[in-house]
């Protein structure tokens, strides 16, 4: 696979003080704790810190002092100019979203399944798996990251993991994600996450605000696309749309949130190509990307946002 053995060759030649930057979901909480479990087995000092796919958490992990900078599923490469520091220093972007820029052609190693397969659909957890060699041991943590992504369906067990993962991501706050990071790192199994009792108690938690969050959906809205604002405070509205979405999966579902200056938007659609048509709305006022058929956007101005996307999918 192209630029596989140069990502295979960093990955080995990690040491020191590493930074890990795991986007905030299911794939990319087990992506960057496979990563510390193999760098830990390594001697390596490292340290896993979530973020949001947005111009800023690249800039700001660009300018921490490491020795080795890994970023793994966030779609760096759609924000060269915010990685401009780490140009000839040690670096390496590990993603599987649609690619906008290749890395490589400014020093930043940069690992995905779509150079060679533009349409190809590996989570990055399982990327990483391979990448480090596909330790048996670790098997479950990649499939966990898998069902968590939907790259596979997985058993039941799996995805009572994945709910809880996701739990965590929408409910918590970004310390309490790297922890998370931290402990699946260091459980031997699926079996000693699940019996976590704190763990236990946030996943009910969160399925409940997911289901009052439904029943309010269904009671407001309705049609082949629909626009919902998600009023918790939790930010649960990437979990709510993927569950909104195997409910209703002919509907386009948007949904949009208020967090802080800003709106937090998720789409899911097998109709349109969501990563381009909110990418086109939120340019200038805001970031988005993501998959064809689902993708997220944080934007300033919604109202001007959600102007331009109707018009874009009547276009379409």
């Amino acid at each position: 696979m192209k630029y596989e053995a140069e990502a295979k060759e960093f990955l080995k030649q990690a040491e020191g003080k590493v930074g890990i930057l795991f986007h905030d979901d299911g794939d990319g909480v087990c992506s960057a704790a496979l990563l510390l479990a193999y760098l830990k087995e390594k001697g390596a000092d490292a340290v896993a810190m979530p973020g949001k796919l947005e111009d800023g958490f690249y800039r700001e992990f660009a300018a921490k002092p490491f020795d080795s900078y890994i970023i793994v599923d966030m779609a760096a490469d759609q924000h060269p100019n915010a990685l401009a520091s780490l140009k000839g220093r040690r670096a390496i972007l590990i993603d599987h979203h649609p690619i906008h820029n290749d890395l490589n052609k400014i020093g930043i190693v940069h690992f995905n399944p779509r150079f060679e397969k533009p349409d190809a659909y590996v989570c990055a957890s399982h990327c990483v798996y391979d990448l480090i060699g596909k330790p048996k041991e670790f098997e479950w943590l990649m499939r966990l990251g898998a069902v968590s992504d939907h790259e596979v369906e997985g058993t039941d067990e799996e995805g009572e993991a994945s709910d809880t993962v996701n739990a965590v991501a929408a409910m918590k706050t970004f310390p309490a994600l790297a922890k998370l990071a931290v402990f699946l790192s260091k459980c031997g199994n699926m079996k000693e996450f699940l019996d976590n009792a704190a763990y236990k108690k946030l996943k009910t938690a969160f399925e409940k605000e997911i289901e009052t969050q439904i029943a309010k959906y269904e009671c407001e809205v309705s049609g082949n696309v629909t626009f919902f604002e998600v009023k918790s405070r939790y930010g649960i509205s990437g979990m709510l749309s993927t569950k909104l979405f195997d409910l209703y999966p002919k509907r386009t579902i948007i949904l949009y949130r208020r967090r802080k200056n800003m709106w937090g938007v998720s789409g899911r659609s097998h109709k349109y190509d969501m990563a381009a048509l909110m990418s086109k709305a939120a340019e200038g006022i805001g970031d988005a990307g993501g998959h064809p058929v689902a993708a997220g956007a944080n934007v300033s101005d919604f109202k001007t946002f959600k102007k331009r996307l109707e018009e874009l999918l009547k276009a379409s």
